[in-house]
C-alpha cells in the first residue's frame, strides 16, 4: 500500500493519466509505524462509512509482508475500532497470496506469500 499509486501508473496513464510517475507520498497511509498506520486505515474506514447507508457490509482482504513483522489480524481490528463506525462480524482465513494469482510468481520473486484474512464489518 506504500507504493499503490505508484504502482497503478501505467493503469492510469491508460485511462489519461499523467505520463510521469509521481513519487510523492504525501496523501497516502502511513507506514512510519503500526499505531500511525492503525490510525491511518482507520480514518480510511470512517471516511468510507460516510458514503455507505447503515447497515452496509465491508469485506476487505488483508494481509501483511513478511518483512514488515506485524499479525494482520491485529493491525486490521484495530483500524476497524479506531474507525469508531464498523462493527466486526468476522475473520476467517483467506489461505495465502499463493492461493491466487500472485504477481511476484511471475517477476521470478522467491518472497513467501504471507498468510491473508478475509474481514467482514457492518456500519453500525
Amino acid at each position: 500500500m506504500r507504493t499503490y499509486v505508484q504502482d497503478q501508473w501505467l493503469r492510469m496513464w491508460f485511462l489519461g493519466g499523467s505520463e510521469d510517475v509521481d513519487y510523492s507520498v504525501d496523501d497516502q497511509i502511513c507506514h512510519s509505524g503500526h499505531d500511525a498506520f492503525v490510525t491511518d486505515l482507520g480514518k480510511v474506514w470512517n471516511n468510507l462509512s460516510k458514503h455507505c447507508q447503515d447497515g452496509a457490509h465491508l469485506y476487505v482482504r488483508f494481509g501483511t509482508l513478511a518483512s514488515a513483522k506485524s499479525d494482520a489480524k491485529v493491525l486490521m481490528r484495530r483500524s476497524i475500532e479506531e474507525s469508531g463506525e464498523w462493527k466486526l462480524l468476522s475473520v476467517r482465513s483467506a489461505d495465502t497470496a499463493h492461493a491466487g494469482k500472485r504477481q511476484a510468481d511471475y517477476m521470478g520473486q522467491d518472497s513467501t506469500a504471507a498468510d491473508e484474512f478475509d474481514f467482514h464489518a457492518i456500519l453500525n
